[in-house]
């Protein structure tokens, strides 16, 4: 059976700053940043991701943007309001970033992107 691939579309500037890291998953960090485009914008341009959403990519996502806030990869809207309204994820562009395509090897990602693909089809 062949198998299909998947990829992460990430900043060529941001993929710098990744790899040249070592203290986190670099695979996570894609996966992460691209939580960021591929759920619901809200009036104001941001991605509203909720945690629970975050928490299944990583326990520790809270470091994980952290680091990204430090190295001016994303923006956080601070309009959170418990069980109301989720926290807002935006990347910070990069003039003259060209995108990247990194293909996906961990499973759980895969297999997320296969359902919704399928689910979409359906």
């Amino acid at each position: 059976m062949k198998r299909k691939h998947i990829y992460y579309y990430v900043l060529q500037e941001h993929h710098k700053k990744i790899i040249s890291q070592t203290k986190f998953d670099h695979e996570t960090c894609y996966c992460l940043l691209n939580c960021f485009v591929t759920v619901f914008k809200n009036d104001t341009g941001f991605y509203e991701v909720p945690a629970k959403r975050l928490q299944t990519i990583t326990n520790n996502y809270i470091e994980y943007l952290q680091y990204f806030i430090d190295n001016n990869m994303i923006f956080i809207d601070n309009e959170y309001v418990v069980g109301v309204k989720c926290r807002g994820y935006k990347l910070r562009e990069v003039r003259y970033s060209s995108v990247m395509r990194i293909e996906a090897t961990k499973s759980s990602y895969i297999d997320e992107r296969q359902r919704y693909f399928c689910k979409i089809k359906d």
